[in-house]
């Protein structure tokens, strides 16, 4: 049959590019199809935080580690916009800064470097900010600019071999003899394996083929404002992520990065997906700023000048889905990673090593898709 490859890539967002990138710098013949643009869907929306204090200890924090250091070797080449310069969890009431109290002092005996501070302590790593019980200080956390780092992946995939088609969507999968048939808009195409990294699209296309995974997504808004004078060290995130305290349904958050041209990403709204909606709520952006400027009043005459909705994949534990599914044996899934412009990098260099080299860690073992048929036969 024509058009083989050695692997097929669905879905062009951070996570599918990096899978590309790797795989083709060992020398494989890769395909990466796209519905739509690279990173135009939730790659496309991110704020570019990096994340520390909310991983988890061991793979999860080596991965980000080697995100991290991977973004240092290229930065100044790709002009990545990396910084590390920390990071604010914000507690905003008294249950959240004894659960931090908590979480602090079990993760600063893992290794994390963490500060608690209470109160008007938080002025002294965000000067401009007021208003709250406290915050969770990470030194080791930062921004970077994710639609360049989107550009640098799949320009060092293009330069390794790799063929990229947009605007090609997938419409199923037939297993075929030593591989699997991607059927698409554009024609038929083969490879060994194919990965699957098409995020909140996952589900939809998983389905006609018994693989029903507990996962679905939420849409959530984000604003950017005018050109300011430097007001913000680093990201500034809900505290509700780090302590767990993240309430069902929709739900307004504080957080924000300010950008190297002085713009500022207010965030976010969230909303329940449905139909791949990504609408702007004029509810919701009135709600967020109200929130910012709580905390940020000086910046009360501030324009915003944008505003857009993405649709973020999510699962019933949290956890990513990575490893080989048992339907369709020669799929394998890449699907919700959390902020994975935190980690992209490493899985993309990890699970190239795994499909090609053969190497592979246990610890891989509590993000596979066949967890979900193990829970099952548990219960």
């Amino acid at each position: 049959m024509q058009n083989e490859y050695d692997y097929i890539v669905v879905g062009a967002g951070v996570v599918g590019l990096a899978i590309t990138r790797s795989l083709a710098m060992k020398n494989k013949r890769v395909l990466l199809l796209e519905r739509q643009d690279f990173g135009a869907a939730a790659s496309g929306t991110n704020l570019g935080q990096l994340s520390v204090a909310d991983r988890a200890a061991g793979l999860e924090i080596e991965m980000v580690k080697e995100t991290f250091k991977a973004y240092a070797e290229v930065a100044a080449e790709y002009g990545l916009e990396y910084e590390r310069k920390g990071g604010l969890c914000t507690l905003e009431t008294e249950e959240d800064i004894a659960i931090a109290e908590r979480l602090v002092a079990e993760k600063r005996a893992k290794g994390y470097n963490l500060e608690l501070l209470y109160g008007d302590q938080v002025r002294k790593v965000e000067p401009w900010i007021e208003n709250l019980k406290g915050g969770v200080y990470s030194p080791d956390e930062g921004r970077i600019n994710p639609f360049k780092v989107n550009h640098w992946l799949l320009q060092e995939a293009l330069d390794a071999g790799a063929i990229y088609l947009s605007h090609t969507e997938v419409l199923g999968f037939e297993e075929i003899e030593g591989g699997m048939a991607c059927l698409s808009t554009e024609g038929t195409y083969t490879a060994g394996t194919v990965i699957l990294a098409t995020g909140s699209w996952s589900k939809e296309l998983l389905k006609p083929y018994g693989i029903e995974l507990p996962m679905g997504y939420i849409r959530g808004t984000a604003m950017v404002t005018q050109a300011f004078p430097k007001v913000m060290n680093g990201p500034v995130e809900d505290g509700a992520f780090f302590t767990g305290n993240v309430p069902d349904g929709d739900t307004i958050y504080f957080g924000g990065v300010q950008e190297e041209n002085g713009t500022i990403v207010i965030a976010q709204a969230n909303r329940a997906g449905e139909d791949y909606n990504t609408a702007i709520d004029n509810e919701d952006l009135t709600k967020m700023a109200k929130l910012f400027l709580s905390h940020y009043p000086a910046l009360k005459d501030i324009q915003i000048v944008r505003a857009w909705s993405g649709n973020t994949t999510t699962t019933e534990d949290d956890e990513p889905f990575w490893g080989f599914s048992e339907e369709l044996p020669r799929m394998f899934l890449a699907i919700a990673f959390k902020g994975a412009f935190s980690l992209a990098p490493a899985v993309g260099r990890r699970t190239a090593d795994w499909l090609v080299d053969g190497s592979y860690d246990e610890r891989y073992e509590k993000w596979s898709p066949l967890r979900v048929g193990r829970c099952e036969e548990e219960a």
